[in-house]
Protein backbone atom coordinates (compact mmCIF):
# COMPACT_ATOMS: atom_id res chain seq x y z
CA UNK A 1 0.00 0.00 0.00
CA UNK A 2 2.79 2.17 0.63
CA UNK A 3 4.90 1.38 -2.11
CA UNK A 4 1.16 2.26 -4.24
CA UNK A 5 1.31 5.42 -2.27
CA UNK A 6 4.92 6.82 -3.07
CA UNK A 7 4.62 5.63 -6.97
CA UNK A 8 1.55 7.53 -7.31
CA UNK A 9 2.95 10.46 -5.51
CA UNK A 10 6.57 10.43 -7.97
CA UNK A 11 4.13 10.41 -10.76
CA UNK A 12 1.67 13.45 -9.72
CA UNK A 13 5.17 15.73 -8.81
CA UNK A 14 6.60 14.68 -12.02
CA UNK A 15 3.18 15.97 -13.84
CA UNK A 16 3.62 18.96 -11.51
CA UNK A 17 6.74 19.27 -12.70
CA UNK A 18 6.35 18.77 -16.50
CA UNK A 19 3.16 21.33 -16.41
CA UNK A 20 5.05 23.92 -14.66
CA UNK A 21 7.96 23.34 -17.19
CA UNK A 22 5.35 23.89 -20.21
CA UNK A 23 3.90 27.13 -18.37
CA UNK A 24 7.35 28.67 -18.21
CA UNK A 25 7.86 27.83 -21.65
CA UNK A 26 4.52 29.69 -22.57
CA UNK A 27 5.73 32.37 -20.83
CA UNK A 28 8.94 32.67 -22.16
CA UNK A 29 7.52 32.59 -25.69
CA UNK A 30 5.37 35.33 -25.00
CA UNK A 31 7.80 37.37 -23.64
CA UNK A 32 10.37 37.11 -26.42
CA UNK A 33 8.03 37.28 -28.73
CA UNK A 34 6.97 40.89 -26.95
CA UNK A 35 10.66 42.44 -26.25
CA UNK A 36 13.18 40.45 -28.07
CA UNK A 37 13.62 42.87 -31.66
CA UNK A 38 15.04 39.90 -33.54
CA UNK A 39 12.23 37.04 -33.67
CA UNK A 40 10.81 36.55 -37.18
CA UNK A 41 6.88 35.78 -36.99
CA UNK A 42 7.81 34.29 -41.06
CA UNK A 43 10.45 32.03 -41.90
CA UNK A 44 13.70 34.00 -42.49
CA UNK A 45 14.31 33.02 -46.30
CA UNK A 46 11.65 30.92 -48.29
CA UNK A 47 13.04 27.32 -49.81
CA UNK A 48 13.32 29.71 -53.43
CA UNK A 49 17.60 28.17 -53.18
CA UNK A 50 18.73 25.15 -54.41
CA UNK A 51 22.01 23.86 -54.71
CA UNK A 52 25.04 24.31 -56.52
CA UNK A 53 27.89 22.40 -56.56
CA UNK A 54 30.52 25.30 -57.64
CA UNK A 55 28.71 28.26 -55.85
CA UNK A 56 27.61 26.81 -52.75
CA UNK A 57 23.40 27.99 -53.61
CA UNK A 58 21.53 29.75 -56.01
CA UNK A 59 18.12 30.71 -56.94
CA UNK A 60 15.78 28.21 -58.29
CA UNK A 61 15.75 28.55 -62.11
CA UNK A 62 11.98 30.45 -63.60
CA UNK A 63 11.06 30.36 -59.78
CA UNK A 64 8.00 32.64 -58.94
CA UNK A 65 7.31 33.34 -55.69
CA UNK A 66 8.60 35.12 -52.33
CA UNK A 67 12.05 36.68 -50.95
CA UNK A 68 11.64 36.75 -47.20
CA UNK A 69 14.59 37.96 -45.43
CA UNK A 70 15.58 39.80 -42.29
CA UNK A 71 11.72 40.05 -40.98
CA UNK A 72 10.63 41.04 -44.57
CA UNK A 73 9.02 39.23 -47.16
CA UNK A 74 9.14 40.82 -51.20
CA UNK A 75 7.41 38.92 -54.23
CA UNK A 76 10.77 37.64 -56.29
CA UNK A 77 11.07 36.11 -59.71
CA UNK A 78 13.68 34.52 -61.19
CA UNK A 79 15.44 34.08 -64.65
CA UNK A 80 16.48 30.64 -66.09
CA UNK A 81 20.20 30.97 -64.20
CA UNK A 82 18.29 31.52 -60.60
CA UNK A 83 18.85 35.17 -60.13
CA UNK A 84 16.38 37.35 -59.67
CA UNK A 85 16.72 39.53 -62.91
CA UNK A 86 15.24 39.51 -66.29
CA UNK A 87 16.09 37.03 -68.61
CA UNK A 88 19.13 37.62 -70.38
CA UNK A 89 19.52 39.38 -73.38
CA UNK A 90 21.45 38.33 -76.32
CA UNK A 91 24.81 40.13 -76.61
CA UNK A 92 24.35 40.17 -80.51
CA UNK A 93 20.73 42.54 -79.32
CA UNK A 94 22.40 45.25 -77.08
CA UNK A 95 26.16 45.51 -78.78
CA UNK A 96 25.53 49.07 -79.17
CA UNK A 97 24.45 49.89 -75.27
CA UNK A 98 27.28 49.47 -72.09
CA UNK A 99 26.74 46.48 -70.40
CA UNK A 100 27.30 46.73 -66.34
CA UNK A 101 27.17 43.07 -64.53
CA UNK A 102 26.82 43.46 -61.03
CA UNK A 103 28.03 40.97 -58.34
CA UNK A 104 27.17 41.03 -55.09
CA UNK A 105 24.94 39.32 -52.05
CA UNK A 106 21.33 40.28 -50.65
CA UNK A 107 22.29 44.48 -50.94
CA UNK A 108 22.22 43.55 -54.72
CA UNK A 109 19.84 41.12 -55.04
CA UNK A 110 17.49 43.73 -53.26
CA UNK A 111 16.34 42.12 -49.57
CA UNK A 112 12.99 43.81 -48.58
CA UNK A 113 12.98 45.84 -51.75
CA UNK A 114 10.80 45.18 -55.10
CA UNK A 115 12.61 44.46 -57.89
CA UNK A 116 12.22 47.82 -59.50
CA UNK A 117 13.65 49.93 -56.63
CA UNK A 118 16.88 48.10 -57.09
CA UNK A 119 20.50 50.08 -57.78
CA UNK A 120 20.74 48.07 -60.57
CA UNK A 121 17.19 48.85 -62.36
CA UNK A 122 17.18 52.60 -61.15
CA UNK A 123 20.58 53.44 -63.47
CA UNK A 124 18.65 51.71 -66.09
CA UNK A 125 15.76 54.12 -66.17
CA UNK A 126 17.86 56.88 -65.54
CA UNK A 127 20.15 56.10 -68.65
CA UNK A 128 18.93 53.86 -71.10
CA UNK A 129 22.11 53.26 -73.08
CA UNK A 130 23.13 50.98 -70.19
CA UNK A 131 21.83 47.37 -69.66
CA UNK A 132 22.40 46.06 -66.10
CA UNK A 133 22.73 42.17 -65.13
CA UNK A 134 22.07 41.73 -61.56
CA UNK A 135 23.64 38.62 -60.24
CA UNK A 136 23.52 39.20 -56.43
CA UNK A 137 22.37 36.53 -54.40
CA UNK A 138 21.97 37.07 -50.59
CA UNK A 139 24.63 35.32 -48.55
CA UNK A 140 27.16 35.51 -51.21
CA UNK A 141 30.62 36.18 -50.66
CA UNK A 142 33.58 37.89 -53.08
CA UNK A 143 34.54 34.00 -53.62
CA UNK A 144 31.53 32.75 -54.49
CA UNK A 145 30.99 36.15 -56.74
CA UNK A 146 34.46 35.38 -58.18
CA UNK A 147 32.95 32.15 -59.46
CA UNK A 148 29.89 33.50 -60.91
CA UNK A 149 32.09 36.05 -63.10
CA UNK A 150 34.29 33.36 -64.69
CA UNK A 151 30.61 31.05 -64.51
CA UNK A 152 28.62 33.75 -66.78
CA UNK A 153 30.83 36.47 -67.56
CA UNK A 154 31.70 35.23 -70.82
CA UNK A 155 27.74 34.91 -71.68
CA UNK A 156 26.90 38.69 -71.46
CA UNK A 157 30.02 39.92 -72.10
CA UNK A 158 30.47 43.05 -69.65
CA UNK A 159 32.07 45.87 -70.17
CA UNK A 160 31.92 46.59 -66.29
CA UNK A 161 31.71 44.53 -63.19
CA UNK A 162 30.59 46.41 -60.60
CA UNK A 163 31.72 44.06 -57.08
CA UNK A 164 29.89 45.34 -54.09
CA UNK A 165 31.29 44.75 -51.49
CA UNK A 166 30.56 44.15 -47.21
CA UNK A 167 32.45 44.16 -44.37
CA UNK A 168 31.48 40.27 -43.49
CA UNK A 169 32.99 39.20 -46.86
CA UNK A 170 36.38 39.62 -44.92
CA UNK A 171 34.64 36.63 -42.91
CA UNK A 172 32.85 34.54 -44.89
CA UNK A 173 35.87 34.47 -47.77
CA UNK A 174 37.77 32.32 -45.17
CA UNK A 175 35.00 29.83 -44.66
CA UNK A 176 33.85 26.69 -45.67
CA UNK A 177 30.37 27.93 -44.76
CA UNK A 178 28.41 31.07 -45.68
CA UNK A 179 25.10 31.48 -43.24
CA UNK A 180 26.02 27.88 -41.67
CA UNK A 181 25.59 26.40 -45.37
CA UNK A 182 28.52 24.38 -47.49
CA UNK A 183 30.31 27.05 -49.50
CA UNK A 184 33.11 27.06 -52.07
CA UNK A 185 36.63 28.13 -49.95
CA UNK A 186 40.00 29.08 -51.85
CA UNK A 187 43.12 28.73 -50.09
CA UNK A 188 46.78 29.49 -50.67
CA UNK A 189 49.18 26.56 -51.93
CA UNK A 190 52.93 26.22 -50.18
CA UNK A 191 53.49 28.26 -53.57
CA UNK A 192 51.23 30.86 -52.59
CA UNK A 193 48.88 30.68 -55.73
CA UNK A 194 44.89 30.77 -54.85
CA UNK A 195 43.05 27.45 -55.75
CA UNK A 196 39.42 26.56 -55.27
CA UNK A 197 38.87 24.49 -52.23
CA UNK A 198 35.53 22.54 -51.04
CA UNK A 199 34.32 22.42 -54.58
CA UNK A 200 32.22 20.32 -55.63
CA UNK A 201 30.50 21.80 -52.49
CA UNK A 202 29.17 19.45 -50.00
CA UNK A 203 25.43 18.77 -50.12
CA UNK A 204 23.53 19.24 -46.63
CA UNK A 205 20.76 16.50 -45.61
CA UNK A 206 17.26 17.77 -45.78
CA UNK A 207 16.58 19.70 -42.77
CA UNK A 208 13.79 17.78 -39.97
CA UNK A 209 11.00 19.02 -40.70
CA UNK A 210 9.84 19.31 -37.07
CA UNK A 211 13.33 21.52 -36.01
CA UNK A 212 12.59 23.53 -39.25
CA UNK A 213 9.15 24.25 -37.53
CA UNK A 214 10.32 25.25 -34.30
CA UNK A 215 12.95 27.50 -35.32
CA UNK A 216 10.97 28.99 -38.40
CA UNK A 217 7.78 30.05 -35.77
CA UNK A 218 8.89 30.27 -32.05
CA UNK A 219 10.86 32.79 -31.01
CA UNK A 220 12.84 29.84 -28.23
CA UNK A 221 13.63 28.34 -31.31
CA UNK A 222 15.16 31.14 -33.31
CA UNK A 223 16.80 32.57 -30.20
CA UNK A 224 18.40 28.64 -29.64
CA UNK A 225 19.31 28.65 -33.33
CA UNK A 226 21.30 31.96 -33.28
CA UNK A 227 22.86 30.60 -30.16
CA UNK A 228 24.43 27.52 -31.97
CA UNK A 229 25.16 29.61 -35.17
CA UNK A 230 27.30 31.94 -32.76
CA UNK A 231 28.93 28.76 -31.22
CA UNK A 232 29.56 27.16 -34.50
CA UNK A 233 30.68 30.78 -36.13
CA UNK A 234 33.71 30.91 -32.80
CA UNK A 235 34.27 27.20 -33.26
CA UNK A 236 34.98 27.52 -37.16
CA UNK A 237 38.48 27.02 -38.13
CA UNK A 238 40.75 29.72 -38.12
CA UNK A 239 42.62 31.68 -41.31
CA UNK A 240 44.03 29.05 -43.76
CA UNK A 241 46.07 31.99 -45.47
CA UNK A 242 49.90 32.48 -45.25
CA UNK A 243 49.53 35.61 -43.02
CA UNK A 244 47.43 37.72 -41.18
CA UNK A 245 46.90 41.87 -40.18
CA UNK A 246 47.75 42.43 -37.02
CA UNK A 247 46.55 46.16 -37.60
CA UNK A 248 43.11 45.21 -38.28
CA UNK A 249 43.28 42.17 -35.05
CA UNK A 250 43.36 45.22 -33.07
CA UNK A 251 40.25 47.30 -34.02
CA UNK A 252 37.83 47.65 -31.58
CA UNK A 253 34.16 46.76 -31.52
CA UNK A 254 32.66 50.33 -32.19
CA UNK A 255 34.58 50.59 -35.51
CA UNK A 256 33.12 47.06 -36.83
CA UNK A 257 30.07 47.45 -39.19
CA UNK A 258 28.84 44.22 -40.25
CA UNK A 259 27.56 41.87 -37.05
CA UNK A 260 29.83 39.41 -37.42
CA UNK A 261 32.49 41.37 -36.89
CA UNK A 262 31.00 43.19 -34.00
CA UNK A 263 30.03 40.43 -32.09
CA UNK A 264 33.57 38.58 -32.47
CA UNK A 265 35.67 38.58 -29.00
CA UNK A 266 38.69 38.80 -31.21
CA UNK A 267 39.09 39.80 -35.44
CA UNK A 268 41.41 37.19 -37.06
CA UNK A 269 41.18 38.41 -40.62
CA UNK A 270 43.56 37.21 -43.08
CA UNK A 271 44.96 38.50 -46.14
CA UNK A 272 43.26 35.78 -48.06
CA UNK A 273 40.67 38.32 -49.46
CA UNK A 274 43.51 40.16 -51.15
CA UNK A 275 44.37 37.70 -53.37
CA UNK A 276 40.39 37.06 -54.19
CA UNK A 277 40.52 40.53 -55.10
CA UNK A 278 43.80 40.27 -57.14
CA UNK A 279 41.83 36.85 -59.10
CA UNK A 280 38.75 39.17 -59.70
CA UNK A 281 40.91 41.83 -61.39
CA UNK A 282 42.72 39.23 -62.89
CA UNK A 283 39.26 37.84 -64.41
CA UNK A 284 38.01 41.12 -65.52
CA UNK A 285 41.45 41.49 -67.48
CA UNK A 286 41.16 38.22 -68.95
CA UNK A 287 37.99 39.27 -70.08
CA UNK A 288 38.44 42.44 -71.37
CA UNK A 289 36.38 44.39 -68.38
CA UNK A 290 36.77 47.48 -66.25
CA UNK A 291 36.17 46.15 -62.67
CA UNK A 292 35.23 48.42 -59.84
CA UNK A 293 34.63 47.93 -56.64
CA UNK A 294 32.37 49.18 -54.43
CA UNK A 295 31.83 49.50 -50.44
CA UNK A 296 28.58 48.60 -48.98
CA UNK A 297 27.51 50.91 -45.98
CA UNK A 298 25.51 48.01 -43.84
CA UNK A 299 24.81 49.83 -40.79
CA UNK A 300 22.38 52.73 -39.86
CA UNK A 301 23.56 53.72 -37.13
CA UNK A 302 27.03 54.41 -38.69
CA UNK A 303 25.69 55.80 -41.39
CA UNK A 304 23.85 58.25 -39.43
CA UNK A 305 26.75 59.07 -37.17
CA UNK A 306 30.15 59.05 -38.50
CA UNK A 307 31.32 60.91 -40.83
CA UNK A 308 34.16 57.92 -41.84
CA UNK A 309 34.98 54.65 -43.21
CA UNK A 310 35.30 51.40 -41.37
CA UNK A 311 38.78 50.32 -40.80
CA UNK A 312 38.03 47.03 -42.24
CA UNK A 313 36.67 48.69 -45.32
CA UNK A 314 39.53 51.15 -45.46
CA UNK A 315 42.20 48.16 -45.52
CA UNK A 316 39.91 46.92 -48.19
CA UNK A 317 40.30 50.31 -50.04
CA UNK A 318 43.85 50.04 -49.35
CA UNK A 319 44.43 46.71 -51.08
CA UNK A 320 41.89 47.93 -54.17
CA UNK A 321 44.91 50.92 -54.69
CA UNK A 322 48.04 48.25 -54.42
CA UNK A 323 45.85 46.15 -56.73
CA UNK A 324 44.97 48.94 -59.45
CA UNK A 325 41.05 48.15 -58.78
CA UNK A 326 38.78 50.98 -59.27
CA UNK A 327 36.85 51.74 -56.12
CA UNK A 328 33.68 53.76 -54.89
CA UNK A 329 33.52 54.61 -50.97
CA UNK A 330 29.93 54.79 -50.64
CA UNK A 331 30.44 55.11 -46.06
CA UNK A 332 31.11 58.91 -46.62
CA UNK A 333 28.75 60.00 -49.32
CA UNK A 334 26.07 58.27 -47.30
CA UNK A 335 26.47 60.22 -44.67
CA UNK A 336 26.83 63.34 -46.41
CA UNK A 337 23.14 62.23 -48.08
CA UNK A 338 21.81 61.88 -44.68
CA UNK A 339 23.05 65.07 -43.20
CA UNK A 340 21.70 67.11 -46.62
CA UNK A 341 18.56 65.30 -46.59
CA UNK A 342 17.92 63.64 -43.46
CA UNK A 343 16.24 60.50 -45.03
CA UNK A 344 16.47 56.83 -44.00
CA UNK A 345 18.52 55.12 -46.49
CA UNK A 346 17.51 51.92 -44.49
CA UNK A 347 15.17 49.11 -44.53
CA UNK A 348 13.40 48.63 -40.81
CA UNK A 349 16.53 46.11 -40.36
CA UNK A 350 18.35 49.11 -40.08
CA UNK A 351 21.34 47.17 -42.23
CA UNK A 352 19.86 46.56 -45.82
CA UNK A 353 19.15 50.05 -48.03
CA UNK A 354 15.57 50.93 -49.04
CA UNK A 355 14.69 52.36 -52.06
CA UNK A 356 15.92 56.10 -51.41
CA UNK A 357 19.67 54.11 -50.20
CA UNK A 358 19.44 52.38 -53.96
CA UNK A 359 18.59 55.25 -55.69
CA UNK A 360 21.58 57.03 -53.97
CA UNK A 361 24.04 54.02 -54.89
CA UNK A 362 22.42 54.18 -58.14
CA UNK A 363 23.10 58.29 -58.82
CA UNK A 364 26.69 57.76 -57.39
CA UNK A 365 27.33 54.80 -59.88
CA UNK A 366 25.95 56.44 -62.54
CA UNK A 367 27.65 59.92 -62.15
CA UNK A 368 31.46 58.02 -61.94
CA UNK A 369 30.22 55.96 -64.85
CA UNK A 370 29.54 59.31 -66.85
CA UNK A 371 32.32 61.29 -65.61
CA UNK A 372 35.39 59.08 -66.00
CA UNK A 373 33.72 56.99 -69.44
CA UNK A 374 34.61 53.37 -68.58
CA UNK A 375 36.74 54.24 -65.80
CA UNK A 376 35.49 54.61 -62.11
CA UNK A 377 38.19 56.79 -60.10
CA UNK A 378 38.78 56.02 -56.56
CA UNK A 379 36.98 57.67 -53.72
Amino acid sequence: MDANKSKSGWGANLLIFVVMIFICLIVAEVILRIAWRGYQPLPQSESMMTYDDTLGWVGKPNYDGWLRESRMTVSCQTNEWGFRDDPPLPVSQIQHKRRLMFLGDSFVMGTGIEKNERASEVIERLDSTLVCYNFGIFGYSTDQELLALQKFGQRIQPDDVLLFFCANDLVYNDSDFGHRTPKPHFYLDDNGTLKAGNVPVPTTPEPNPVTTWFNDRLAIGQLTDRIIARIDYKNQPKSRSKRTDPELNEVAEDTTVDYLLINSDSLEISDLTFHILKAVRDECRRQGTNLTLITTPSSRQWTETRDETPQEIKKVLAWCEELDIKAIDLFPLFYSDYLENGEALFLPDNSHWNAEGNRLAAEIILKHLDETDNSIGIE
